[in-house]
């Protein structure tokens, strides 16, 4: 029985220091692009008017490995793209957050979630205006090899304050990305 113990304690071991080291794998300082499709519209106390657009996207960030399964981290995100509404001449563009992010780790696998402050811009033909607001994302990442992993995630996002334009204007931007990160 005490030899039972034993073996069983090893091979739990051996198994946590697996875990912890597929779970160091997304530990750290982490960069890169994605390809963004981004639906936004543009809602109280206007008329709800629609638009969608694609656009690149930068990220970067640094996870924090706090259990064998479990990530802690913070990214920063910058949207290239724009969302142009034809209709009343104006443009959402430049969409950029800090966010923190938590997930689970499962094999080579990462799914998380994603909160944060968001801020972005309208612009129409001669002025722009910044809005802000709250944004969250779920996600599910994937190491490819020791240093490069491949993910696809939802955001939404609501902003206000656009008050150049009209006051109490809200946005909301609902995006998938598609996006590649190297593991420093």
């Amino acid at each position: 029985m005490k030899r039972l113990l034993q073996y069983t304690a090893a091979a739990l071991a051996i198994s946590a220091s697996g875990a912890l080291a597929q779970a160091q794998n997304f530990a750290g300082f982490y960069g890169g692009v994605g390809a963004t499709s981004t639906s936004v519209t543009l809602g109280a106390p206007a008329p709800t008017y629609g638009a969608s657009g694609i656009g690149p996207s930068v990220f970067a960030g640094y996870n924090y490995a706090v259990s064998p399964n479990f990530i802690l981290g913070a990214e920063a995100t910058y949207g290239l793209g724009s969302a142009v509404f034809p209709l009343v001449g104006l443009s959402f563009k430049n969409d950029a957050s800090l966010r923190l992010r938590g997930g689970y780790v499962i094999n080579n696998t990462l799914i998380y979630g994603a909160a944060g402050y968001g801020v972005s811009k309208l612009h129409i033909p001669g002025n722009s205006t910044n809005g802000q607001g709250w944004i969250a994302a779920l996600g599910v990442e994937q190491m490819l090899t020791q240093s490069i992993s491949a993910r696809i995630e939802y955001s939404h996002a609501e902003y206000t304050g656009y008050n150049v334009i009209s006051p109490n204007l809200e946005v909301v931007s609902d995006a998938i990305t598609f996006g590649v990160a190297y593991h420093f």
